[in-house]
């Protein structure tokens, strides 16, 4: 089964929070991918040298959907002292018949700076 590329690049404003982001898993006539025999999901988002691991809700696994969540402080432990940056993001499980993970998604994230900071008047 080939992984889910989001083709749609993820925008974000440092500092805030990111609840989930829902992805599909589908095959390619469009049928949703069964993947709640998978386990262990791990999500890592990647700008740099910077690297953060996001949660994954498991709970529309069986419906084929990976939803995504980000904290403010990890949006903005991303951005740094940018002004702007770029990256990557994958999700990754294993099955218990399996001894290596599969990625299941992958995709690719901007994320700017806000205007409001956190804790300025």
């Amino acid at each position: 089964m080939a992984r889910a590329v989001v083709s749609e690049t993820v925008t974000l404003l440092a500092g805030d929070r990111v609840d989930p982001i829902s992805i599909p898993v589908t095959t390619s006539e469009g049928t949703a991918v069964d993947l709640s025999e998978w386990t262990d999901w791990r999500c890592w988002w990647k700008a740099g040298t910077k690297v953060v691991a996001a949660q994954v809700g498991t709970e529309r696994l069986a419906e084929g959907v990976l939803e995504i969540t980000l904290t403010g402080a990890q949006t903005r432990e991303l951005l740094g002292a940018a002004e702007s940056v770029t990256g990557s993001y994958d999700a990754e499980a294993t099955r218990t018949d399996d001894t290596e993970p599969t990625t299941w998604i992958e995709g690719k994230f901007r994320i700017r700076d806000d205007v409001t900071k956190e804790g300025t008047p």
